[in-house]
């Protein structure tokens, strides 16, 4: 059975809907509904292009965590 390791965001629907930031299964890596809103300060900036940043940003910290980085992603779907 293949290895499943959760990162949390801190985000509240994590206890109300089982959110996880990421779940890796296996050499496999999930990240959905990534928003541009600052972790820490949890302010979303106006600007759309603020907001891209950030949310990739958000993306990275959480490959991060698991020993991974932006530069191992090799696709990108909208589709579940």
């Amino acid at each position: 059975m293949a290895k499943v390791i959760k990162v949390k965001s801190g985000s509240k629907f994590e206890d109300i809907a089982s959110y996880s930031r990421l779940v890796a299964v296996g050499n496999h890596i999930y990240i959905s509904n990534t928003a541009g809103r600052h972790p820490e300060t949890k302010e979303m900036s106006e600007d759309v292009t603020e907001q891209s940043l950030q949310a990739i940003d958000n993306i990275e910290r959480a490959l991060i965590a698991i020993g991974s980085c932006l530069a191992d992603i090799v696709a990108i779907s909208k589709e579940p």
